[in-house]
Parts: structure tokens; C-alpha cells; sequence
């Protein structure tokens, strides 16, 4: 019985499974405070903004009371930016160099690149945005530049005999856009336009294309994943596309077979 009231004494356990441990917000705020790396102060910034943003203006307020490294005051520049403000409130953020950084760490023709080099892909790399059906890129100009989907939506569409245009692929979230021509600086086998929602996108231009290739072989594995399941998708585009006109020659075939002598 005393065991029973023991139990029935003892308060309940608030209920944390929502909240971020308490001892990973502590280790995040000594990395931003900590004297390392720039990346490293400028990641644990980052991530303490995505369990803690009140907490996260706080230090970042407290960062560029002094001066800061680049990366670092970037960072905590962006999540200052984000407090709402009446000249701020509903406009999107300027991206940074981290949140090109993860996005590129997303993309399948990047993700095999180590921290160090993502970082100087997402560098340089520029920010487009586009209205809904707005044109990201038109066939027959000369591909001069990829694209990295951020956010949003792409289709790619080729013209009809009749003159209108067919969707004939969809490019989701950290899929990339012109990368092949890129390589032959052929022209735009087709047009690619934002989708139903507005897209952004990060440009990254051929020049530094052909670097990142010449220097990294995990990007140039990438290339050739990405080239592999494309041809395979024209392949069985090509043999859905062909095989009700086989069936319909088998049909024939038969028939004209039975009416022979």
C-alpha cells in the first residue's frame, strides 16, 4: 500500500518529446561561441535557429556586436532579418551561403562532395527567382549555365507539330536543369519554366562547372549517375511510346498471315 501512495504521490512527468534537449541548445551556443572554424560556428548558429529562434536573435544580436567572419556574420545577419519587422514581414529572405550549402547537399549530381568542396560550389553559386510559368530556360539558346532547384517547382516542355507544347518531365526540389549541355555548351534541347508555385533556383555557370569536373571525380561520378537514369527514362519513354504501334503491326501481320493461301 505504501508502495501504491508512493506512486500515486509522485507528479507526472511533463511531457518533452516535442521540445529540443535542453544539453544540444547548450552545445550549439558554445560552438557559435567557441573559437573554431568559422563553417563550424556558422553551422551551430544555423542549427540552434532551427530549435531555438528566439534564442538564436539572441546570440546572433550578440554576435555582430563585435566583428565577425564572413560566413559567420552572413549567418547571423539572415537570422536577425528573419525577426518580423514591417518592412520585412512577408517578403522572403535573402538566401545564405549555408542554406545553398544544404541545398546542394540534397542534390544527387552534388551529394557525394565532401563539406569543404560543397562549400566552394555554393559560393559563387547565384539565386534566381521566378513566377509561376515564368521561363527559366528556352530551347535553342546556348547553355552557358546550370540550375539547382531551391524551392518550388519546374517543368520541361517541348513543342507539338500543332504548335502548342507538351510537358514531358517534372524537376523537383534539388534536381538539376541544364547540366548536360552545359558540358557540350549545345544548345537547350527544350524549355523549362517554374511550375505552379514560384521557384527559385541556383545558377551555377559553366566555367565553374568545368572546374568542379576537372578537380573532383565524386562530381563527375554524379554526372554520370544523373546520365545514366536520364537515358534510361528515354528508353522507356521511347519503348512505351512504341509498343502500341508493335501491337498493332503484330495484329496486321496476323491478319494478312490468315488471308494467304
Amino acid at each position: 500500500d505504501r508502495k501504491s501512495t508512493r506512486l500515486k504521490a509522485s507528479p507526472a512527468a511533463p511531457d518533452t518529446s516535442d521540445q529540443p534537449p535542453l544539453d544540444l541548445i547548450a552545445v550549439l551556443q558554445r560552438g557559435v561561441s567557441d573559437d573554431l572554424d568559422p563553417l563550424l560556428r556558422a553551422l551551430c548558429l544555423y542549427g540552434l535557429a532551427r530549435l531555438d529562434l528566439n534564442q538564436a536573435h539572441a546570440v546572433a544580436n550578440d554576435l555582430m556586436a563585435g566583428p565577425q567572419p564572413g560566413l559567420v556574420a552572413e549567418t547571423a545577419d539572415a537570422i536577425r532579418l528573419s525577426q518580423a519587422s514591417p518592412s520585412t514581414a512577408g517578403k522572403p529572405r535573402p538566401l545564405t551561403t549555408l542554406d545553398k550549402l544544404f541545398c546542394l547537399s540534397d542534390s544527387e549530381f552534388f551529394n557525394q562532395l565532401p563539406l569543404s568542396s560543397l562549400m566552394d560550389v555554393a559560393r559563387p553559386c547565384q539565386v534566381r527567382s521566378y513566377a509561376q510559368g515564368a521561363t527559366i530556360c528556352e530551347m535553342g539558346a546556348v547553355s552557358q549555365e546550370m540550375f539547382i532547384l531551391f524551392d518550388g517547382e519546374a517543368e520541361v516542355l517541348i513543342p507539338r507539330p500543332d504548335g502548342s507544347r507538351a510537358i514531358v518531365n517534372s524537376i523537383a526540389k534539388g534536381e538539376t536543369i541544364g547540366e548536360l549541355g552545359v558540358l557540350t555548351r549545345a544548345s537547350r534541347s527544350a524549355t523549362v519554366i517554374a511550375g505552379s508555385q514560384p521557384t527559385t533556383v541556383l545558377v551555377l555557370e559553366a566555367e565553374q562547372l568545368d572546374r568542379l569536373l576537372r578537380q573532383s571525380s565524386p562530381v563527375a561520378i554524379g554526372l554520370m549517375v544523373i546520365i545514366s537514369k536520364r537515358l534510361q527514362q528515354l528508353l522507356r519513354r521511347f519503348s512505351d511510346a512504341a509498343e502500341p504501334r508493335v501491337s498493332s503491326w503484330a495484329g496486321t501481320s496476323r491478319a494478312g498471315a490468315g488471308e494467304a493461301p
